[in-house]
């Protein structure tokens, strides 16, 4: 089990590079990626900040399914994976002094991969992205 979901992993990674060609001044980007081989449904995303028109990445943000017992981190790169079994979910990304960003309506498909790229930017609140279900 734990091969099939390090393989799932490799496999969706090699294709987060591929999918991230979106417009670059969105402060959010997800996207529905496709299929692998596992029960769960796995999130590869990355956090920058977005300070003078320039974006770095962002370390120890907190990434939280809400209503599940699912946390990670992103690291120093800003990059983070997460998976969770099949169910509809909230998805919490904050970091102190940072406005947080809301995913409402995320709809976990086992063996779905799911890319997202968030600009955090400085401040207090909360940021509701409402997701629709799209299927590549």
């Amino acid at each position: 089990m734990m091969k099939k979901l390090l393989l799932f992993i490799l496999i969706a990674a090699s294709l987060l590079g591929c999918e991230m060609n979106q417009e670059k001044n969105a402060d959010v980007h997800f996207k529905y990626l496709g299929y692998g081989d596992s029960t769960l449904s796995v999130i590869y995303g990355s956090v920058l900040e977005d300070s003078n028109g320039t974006q770095k990445p962002l370390s120890k943000v907190l990434v939280d399914i809400i209503g599940s017992n699912k946390t990670t981190t992103s690291d120093e790169f800003g990059n983070f994976s997460i998976g969770t079994e099949s169910g509809q979910y909230k998805i919490q990304v904050s970091k102190k002094g940072y406005q947080s960003v809301l995913f409402e309506n995320y709809q976990a498909v086992s063996d779905r991969v799911s890319t997202v790229k968030i600009n955090l930017k400085r401040g207090e609140g909360v940021k509701v992205v409402y997701l629709a279900d799209k299927k590549n």
